[in-house]
């Protein structure tokens, strides 16, 4: 699918408010018939600061793709799905005011775009660069070495937690990065921790991926550090295999609402063969019952039929990359694991 960024000017100032708001006349602005000490502003758009601003927007937002035969999904508020009876599937994914558009053709988003420049001022951005939700995804390629060195503490938050694991500095030409696939069979990942990996607070840090293509890359991928202390790292992996569970049922609400048929169970790995064992035994003894009762959550993934939560050796562990460096040797072995592409990287322009 062909991935379009379009953006809507002033996009709060457009749906009428709901209720009646006043507001004191601001400094500067002096109009001698209506002198401000004994008149107020009636406000009449919904202003960027008011509270109920961004709730009228995406209200406005929803009829308006509605009306064009868009409907939610069920998964994710964010993504309006057109299934067309002639079989063309359109999508749009909105981050406030801007939108994602996705399509068979290029010609069909130049039709969306111009349907909805019927109701807003559209800025049609083209070919998609950047967008407030994604998150890139690269190594660099010239070198074997990883972004940062593997003597290098991460402290909280870790710097490339929102930018995947690109580097710092001037890019180089070349990159690895994402490919997606253009079947989807089964869905896969891949979860896992580092035990009290924060300095500070002594928590983990975590990491999961999956794959929704087998021959391609990873398609959500996602670091980050547990909410609470895990006492061991056999508990620390049995909190992130709930997480990583949550996550792929997530993405098989998404993917059913696009009409994108993924056979269950879905399939969850770790290297962790005592987390397994705590799953699949139901154990229960003194050393866990602590353990908070959201995040046994897995188990009852597991038992219903939704997940199937299988060993992998750590050799072969994906999500092993976002939480520390690694020595030369294994960053590339888990550059491969990640399945990344050779690419020729060119800086995104932040010109709008």
């Amino acid at each position: 699918m062909h991935f379009h960024h379009s953006d809507v000017e002033t996009a709060f100032l457009i749906p009428e408010l709901d209720k009646k708001i006043y507001a004191e006349q601001p400094l500067g602005y002096h109009d001698t018939w209506y002198p401000h000490k004994d008149y107020v502003l009636l406000i009449q758009k919904g202003l960027y600061g008011l509270k109920q601003s961004a709730y009228l927007w995406s209200s406005h937002m929803k009829t308006t793709l509605t009306a064009l035969g868009f409907r939610q999904s069920n998964a994710d508020e964010s993504v309006f799905i057109q299934q067309q009876e002639n079989g063309i599937l359109n999508i749009i994914a909105v981050y406030v005011d801007d939108f994602l558009l996705l399509s068979p053709t290029e010609d069909e988003i130049d039709k969306l775009n111009a349907q909805l420049s019927e109701t807003y001022t559209i800025y049609d951005l083209r070919p998609i660069k950047r967008f407030p939700r994604h998150r890139g995804l690269s190594t660099n390629s010239d070198q074997p070495y990883p972004p940062l060195p593997i003597y290098v503490r991460v402290q909280d938050p870790p710097p490339f937690r929102h930018a995947g694991l690109q580097p710092g500095g001037n890019p180089l030409s070349r990159h690895y990065g994402l490919y997606f696939g253009p079947s989807v069979i089964h869905l896969s990942g891949f979860c896992d921790s580092s035990h009290a990996a924060d300095p500070n607070d002594r928590k983990s840090h975590v990491g999961h991926i999956f794959y929704l293509n087998p021959d391609g890359s990873g398609n959500v991928w996602g670091p980050g550090k547990e909410s609470v202390v895990a006492i061991s790292s056999m508990e620390s992996e049995y909190m992130q295999f709930s997480e990583a569970a949550k996550e792929a049922i997530f993405l098989h609400k998404l993917a059913a609402s696009i009409g994108l048929k993924l056979t269950l169970p879905l399939t969850i790995y770790t290297d962790s063969e005592s987390a397994l064992k705590h799953v699949k035994n139901n154990v229960k003894h003194a050393r866990t019952k602590h353990i908070d009762t959201r995040f046994h959550y897995v188990r009852e993934a597991y038992t219903s039929g939704q997940t199937d939560l299988q060993y992998v050796p750590s050799s072969e562990q994906a999500a092993d990359i976002f939480m520390k460096p690694l020595r030369p040797a294994k960053h590339v072995e888990a550059v491969k694991l990640l399945k990344l592409t050779l690419f020729s990287f060119v800086e995104p322009s932040s010109k709008r």
